[in-house]
Formats: C-alpha cells, structure tokens, sequence
C-alpha cells in the first residue's frame, strides 16, 4: 500500500517539474507627443486608396522619423522606419512583421494589398 502512494507520489512529483509557466515582458505605458511632418495622397488610377503620413515621436530613445500608411478609410495599414522597411503588425500577437524593403511605392502596394504600384501626391486639403 504504502509502495503506491510512493509510487503516486512520485509521478505527481514528476508532473509538477514538467510544468513550465512563461511570463511576459510588459511594457510600460505612457503619453509620447508624436509630430507630424508631412502627409500625401496614395493614389490608383485616380481614386484615393490610401494616406501616407511621415511622424517623429518626441521621444529622445526613438528620434528617427517614419511613416504611417493607412488605408483610405483610416485604418493602419502598417508604417515603414526609416531604413524603409515596411512592418504590418500581426493581429494576434502585437509584434510587427517585415512585409518588405523595397522603394516606398513597392512598400505601399504591399501594406495596402494593390495589384499595381499606386502614385504618391501631395496632400491637397481641397480634396478632402
């Protein structure tokens, strides 16, 4: 009798040391200032498909401008650093995903999904 709870004891021994628990790095949040510095039109054959906007967080760590494409309905399309690479964030897991390093107009067909290279225009606010 007592070899079985010895026995059970054992595996319950074993099961605990096989469990493995992660944990997550968790950022802290706080307000950065961001500073636009520029904005133009995505354009295919004429109708607007997007909107591109080059930023600047005012934050000393992270000086470097970049841009925010989105779609023409005001949802993130993605943004491309300023090496030009192209990141779209992953839904699931929050983390940014390389879609492409390609001139900006090959980088904008990719996060906006476009079957030819749009044009990039100046933002003109009388259209909007």
């Amino acid at each position: 009798m007592q070899a079985r709870y010895a026995t059970l004891l054992l595996l319950s021994a074993l099961l605990l040391v096989g469990c493995v628990s992660e944990s997550t790095k968790v950022s802290p949040v706080r307000p950065i200032a961001v500073e636009e510095l520029g904005r133009w039109r995505v354009e295919r054959s004429g109708s607007l498909v997007g909107v591109l906007k080059k930023l600047r967080l005012q934050d000393r760590a992270k000086p470097d401008p970049f841009y925010l494409v989105e779609h023409a309905s005001g949802q993130q399309a993605g943004m491309i650093d300023h090496l030009g690479r192209a990141y779209r964030t992953d839904p699931f897991s929050g983390e940014r995903v390389l879609v492409g390093m390609g001139s900006m107009q090959e980088d904008l067909r990719l996060l906006l999904e476009l079957s030819e290279l749009p044009e990039i225009l100046p933002w003109n606010k009388n259209k909007d």
